[in-house]
């Protein structure tokens, strides 16, 4: 099996205070917490509330993106988005 490749895409589904974000065509080599918060950040993306439905929306594009890297999730904690806003220690 290959290495993953630099700047290869993939769906990464956010979850943060029981909302749920679908970030399409994430970067293999960013920062998922941080890809994570700028996501979450931006009230423009549109959430949801039910992980599964995010899940499946996520499944769904991928498997029309074809993406190689698939679907990942990451969870975010509330110290996580403090420490991005310069409210953290």
């Amino acid at each position: 099996m290959s290495e993953p490749s630099e700047n290869k895409s993939f769906v990464l589904v956010i979850h943060h205070k029981g909302r749920t974000w679908v970030k399409e065509d994430a970067k293999w080599d960013a920062d998922w917490k941080e890809l994570g918060i700028s996501h979450t950040s931006n009230k423009e993306n549109k959430f949801m509330f039910d992980r599964s439905k995010a899940l499946t929306l996520a499944h769904n594009i991928q498997n029309r993106a074809h993406t190689e890297h698939g679907v990942w999730e990451v969870f975010l904690k509330d110290e996580d988005n403090d420490k991005k806003k310069g409210n953290g220690v």
